[in-house]
């Protein structure tokens, strides 16, 4: 964290600059007082009075190559951590595992697939995934526990999901892959087999790892041939077309604000939608989830991409015609102060982008105590996994509240405000070869001609 703030604070060109200036500064210091720079190291024994009597030229050099030192120091420093960086892929834990794997979905061009991961993936990640398959990227997701409704979700995204029992397949590998068949564009992110070892797996991308990645990509698909062949005698088997393409509409306020009343401790809270200083908010969680964190760029960008307010009502409508909430930002007033109760990584994000305004959720009137201690945004970290430290007992399970009955066939799905044409996103030309602009991790890129709005 040192070493970054120092590179943060000079700046690459400072360094670069200050590195060559600094050698040739000293070179000159000792040249203009040539005559006293000899008697110094005539003068050793009165070493100390030489250097109080001619110090010009033996301070300002020895300055300079301290400098010079330092900042070489800081370079390498900064270059090894790079390298290390690009070519370890080893995986440290689940929490760096899905960053890899949000990743790896919202960056595909053709295809991902996900392979015996348990279904804790799925609701983190929701974003990524809609992203992916509103740009008609095929999903296949394989299971190999029990079914569950989150398998449901998947398959109104669109994607295509099987089951496979464990015990038949012959090598039942954990991970995903994604643009398998592309030699440039494949990567993957397989879990270690032996769950006890320090390293939870291993990252694979790009030509120099194409064979082990092809190799990968047929037991995948010797699995998935498998499960086919098993989804009419079992009925745990479920396949979806996966030509279901979902998209993101509007809500009314007033149908979130109805829902929202049925959450725990909110039923006779005075509840509303108003715009909000992110400044003026304070956290209650002092972690946020980094491949959270990063996703968040991609749910920005899709408000702006349609022109919406940060961040008004929304859904993503799914295939059995229903919509799944994107829950804004809810924060409960206590005492003339607003703490966040859903949506610490938005607000993270919106502070780091210096963000004034967001559109929230204000719940007043709440009689239980927050599930967590007060904080302040100094003491929030960002960590690869979560821990539950909440009182389970003050919590209040927004998400599961709001989200109840959307995968089911409801009789009262919640009402929809369709975007309009003038709201539809418009493909982006590039400026510098007029080719189509392609979105990923917050950024529009050609693969055409290298450009980015990003660079």
């Amino acid at each position: 964290m040192f070493w970054k703030r120092v590179k943060k604070i000079f700046g690459s060109r400072i360094v670069r600059a200050t590195a060559i200036l600094g050698p040739i500064a000293a070179i000159l210091a000792f040249l203009v007082d040539l005559n006293g720079t000899v008697q110094i190291l005539r003068e050793i024994k009165p070493f100390v009075s030489a250097l109080l009597n001619y110090p010009i030229a033996l301070w300002i050099a020895a300055l300079n190559i301290s400098v010079v030192i330092t900042l070489f120091v800081v370079m390498l420093r900064t270059k090894r951590a790079r390298i290390i960086h690009v070519n370890d892929g080893l995986i440290r834990n689940r929490g760096h595992f899905y960053s890899r794997l949000q990743e790896m979905i919202v960056n595909a061009r053709k295809r991902v697939i996900v392979l015996g991961l348990e279904k804790d993936w799925i609701f983190p990640l929701v974003i990524s995934i809609f992203v992916a398959r509103s740009k008609g990227v095929a999903i296949d997701v394989v299971y190999y526990e029990a079914y569950h409704e989150r398998y449901r979700f998947l398959e109104l995204l669109g994607c295509n999901v099987y089951h496979a029992d464990r015990e038949k397949v012959e090598l039942p590998i954990e991970g995903a892959l994604s643009d398998p068949e592309q030699i440039l564009f494949c990567c993957a992110a397989l879990c270690n087999p032996r769950g006890k070892e320090s390293v939870y797996g291993k990252y694979y991308n790009g030509t120099v790892d194409h064979f082990a990645i092809r190799a990968s990509y047929q037991l995948a698909r010797n699995i998935i041939e498998r499960a086919l062949e098993d989804a009419s005698s079992d009925e745990q088997s479920r396949t979806a077309s996966g030509e279901f393409v979902p998209e993101v509409i509007l809500v009314p306020e007033e149908e979130l604000i109805r829902i929202l009343h049925n959450v725990r401790f909110y039923g006779s809270a005075t509840i509303t939608i108003d715009n909000a200083n992110v400044n003026d908010i304070r956290p209650v969680s002092d972690y946020i989830v980094n491949f959270k964190l990063q996703q968040i760029k991609e749910m920005i960008y899709l408000y702006n991409q349609r022109g919406w307010p940060l961040f008004v009502p929304c859904a993503i409508r799914l295939g059995n015609k229903n919509a799944s909430i994107v829950v804004p930002p809810i924060v409960e007033e206590h005492d003339g102060t607003l703490y966040i109760a859903e949506g610490h990584t938005r607000m993270f994000a919106l502070r780091d982008m210096g963000i004034k305004q967001a559109r929230v959720v204000i719940v007043r009137g709440v009689k239980k105590a927050l599930p967590l201690e007060p904080t302040t945004w100094s003491k929030v970290t960002v960590v690869d996994e979560k821990y539950e430290h909440r009182n389970t007992e003050l919590a209040r399970h927004i998400e599961s509240t709001v989200h109840q009955g959307t995968w089911s066939e409801s009789k009262n799905p919640p009402t929809l405000i369709t975007q309009s044409s003038s709201t539809r996103p418009i493909p982006r030309k590039c400026p510098e070869c007029n080719g189509q602009l392609e979105h990923a991790s917050g950024c529009d890129f050609c693969r055409d001609c290298g450009f980015s709005d990003c660079s």
